[in-house]
Parts: structure tokens; sequence; C-alpha cells
């Protein structure tokens, strides 16, 4: 059984599509607890459950009936709210294994630091009390974790711990420029740099338009792809800078039109300040497109020498970068991506997570 809360496109709601419906082909039977959003219809056996409150008794009932009723054997909760309400209900029903998973660590949240302390006491008590194991994608998310106080006994790396569907970038888009430039109004001829991903605080979008008015000129134009909560004051800022012209922001976009964005970029840039894998810096590597991405560890461990790294968060070291883009890299990135992060092995991966647990 896998446990969100939030059903909007995103890194770890993607995570839990192709996890559980990759379970359900190896004929295992699955069930999804989100709230209703845009992805529910990809989530198999799904029902409609929000969590209210960071300890929700209402929902830890509701979910600890469901537990028994169903002989539920493991369950996997998502991000710290889902985390903690399901790790306790799966205790109450005395679930054989209970796994959690913050995806990205809650000590790199660009959030209130009381708040962010607060969670981090609270989630680690938790873990180290009631879960099975914690999830970390790389080893350097894994220090983290432990330098967060979670038991390294707790911790296991999953590898490959995240995954793309390779298979779509393989497809032929012939049309896929005019397409999205009429369906977005950004310009056909012009170098297109692109960022694609959530609008939050923590991927950095700031830092990337700080970098785009260093060497904005006639010939390049900047798409960020996306929306979220920082959409509204991204506008503004492109406004502010006097970007009207040269920045396009897309708001929201279809899953269909997905790969043929990334088709119509010339450079990505992934400017993140906190990540727990980088899905998107993946999907730009099988794009076939020059990735620039910050110089965080878990990056250069999903990567390794693949893209080409700046100072995290240095939007001058940024925009060297994005002044001298090069294609040197585009194929090993391509082999390195396309060779690693297949949906079979992420599944598969799990799947030997899961028995392995229940031994």
């Amino acid at each position: 059984m896998y446990v969100l809360n939030s059903s909007q496109p995103g890194g770890m709601e993607y995570h839990v599509r192709d996890l559980a419906n990759g379970m359900v082909s190896k004929g295992h039977e699955v069930y999804v607890w989100s709230p209703n959003g845009p992805l529910v219809p990809k989530f198999v056996n799904h029902s409609a459950r929000k969590i209210k409150f960071d300890i929700d008794l209402g929902y830890i009932f509701s979910l600890f009936r469901f537990l028994k009723k169903h002989k539920i054997d493991i369950i996997h909760a998502h991000e710290p709210k889902s985390a903690t309400n399901a790790m306790l209900s799966g205790f109450l029903a005395r679930t054989k294994v209970r796994v959690a998973h913050t995806h990205t660590p809650i000590s790199k949240w660009k959030v209130n630091p009381i708040k962010r302390k607060l969670n981090i006491l609270i989630y680690t008590l938790l873990v180290n009390l009631f879960v099975t194991k914690e999830i970390a994608l790389t080893e350097s998310i894994k220090k983290i974790k432990i330098k967060e106080g979670i038991r390294k006994n707790k911790l296991i790396v999953v590898e490959p711990g995240n995954a793309v569907d390779v298979k779509r970038f393989t497809k032929d888009y012939p049309d896929a420029l005019e397409r999205m430039a009429e369906i977005y109004n950004f310009p056909k001829d012009k170098f297109i740099f692109g960022c694609i991903g959530r609008l939050s605080e923590e991927k950095g979008h700031f830092i990337l338009l700080n970098a785009y008015k260093k060497i904005v000129s006639k010939d390049n134009h900047l798409l960020i792809a996306g929306g979220g909560p920082l959409e509204k004051e991204i506008r503004e800022k492109v406004v502010a800078f006097g970007l009207e012209n040269k920045v396009t922001v897309t708001g929201r976009f279809v899953d269909e039109d997905l790969v043929p964005i990334y088709k119509s970029i010339d450079c990505f840039i992934h400017p993140t300040l906190a990540e727990g894998w980088g899905i998107v810096f993946i999907e730009a590597m099988l794009a076939k497109i020059p990735v620039i991405a910050s110089d965080l560890e878990v990056l250069k461990e999903v990567g390794g020498d693949n893209a080409v790294y700046f100072e995290t968060g240095n939007s001058y070291a940024l925009a060297k970068k994005m002044f001298l883009v090069n294609n040197d890299k585009v194929a090993s990135a391509y082999i390195w991506a396309s060779s690693r992060y297949t949906l079979d092995k992420f599944v598969n991966s799990y799947e030997g997570l899961y028995f392995s647990l229940l031994e």
C-alpha cells in the first residue's frame, strides 16, 4: 500500500505512480491513498484521502481499519506528514513492513528554521520508533539523514531508487518545436534555455532569472515550464527585470507535452537549491540536450560526469556556464541515463527490498 498527501504533478507523485503501476504489472495487489488531484486517474485502486493535521487521529483510525481489513503486508508512505500518520497506523495494525520515504531531507527544506528543526525532531523520533526502513535514494542523502538523527540501521539506499520512462524519449516528435512554440507562445527561432519542474522555493528559479538577465540577448530566450506556489512571484520578477518579451512561464502543462517541451529546448538548466534525486535532471539527459545543474552532491551522484555543474545558488557562476554552452556531454549523458534509470530496474529494486523485509 502506498500513502501520500498529494496528487499534483511532481517527482514524488510520479515516483509513486510508476512504482504502484509497476508492482501491479508484477502481479501484486496494490492500493494507493492520496487526496484528489490531476494524477488520481494514474493511480491504481485509489482512495481519496487527505491528511488534515500533522497528527490526524481520524485519518490514523481510518487507515488502521483499512490495513486490518485488507490484511496489508507492506505500507510505504511518502513525505513526513504521510509517513508519520501512516507509520502510526501501521504500527497499531501490526503491519509487517512499514517503509517511510522523505525524498528531500527535511534539513534541506527552504522553510522557517524553527519549523524545520521541529519537523526534524518529530520525524526522526517517529522513524526511529515505528519504521522498518527509511528510504534514501543515494548515499549522499543517507549521510544527511544520519546527521538529522535517523539511526543508521533504519536507513537503506535503493539502487536505482528512482527512474524515468525511457521509452517516452525514444519516440519521434518531428513537429515538437512548432507545436510547443505555438501553444506556449515562445519564439522558435531563438536559442532556448529551459527549466522544467514545480515552481517552489527550493527549485532555485530566482537564481536562474538573475543569471539569465546577465546574458540575455536578441538570440536567446528562457522557457520556464511548470506551475506551483511561486508562479505569481516568478511572473512578477520577470516583469520587474523587464524580461516580459524574453522569458516565457507556461504554468502547468499537460503530461503529453512533457517530452515535446524538452525537445524544444536547446539547453536545460536545473538551478535547484535542494534535491532528493532529480527526475527532470535525468529526463533532460534522455532528451539529448546539454544540461547545466547545481553542484549538489546528490545530483553529481545521480548524474555523474554527464552534466556541467555550477556553484549552487550562485547566479554569476550559472551565467558563465550559460554563456558557454556546448554539446560535449550529450551522448554520454544519454547512455548513462538510459542504461541506469529504467522503470524495470526501478520496480525490481523495490520489489527486492519489500521481499527482503518480509523475510
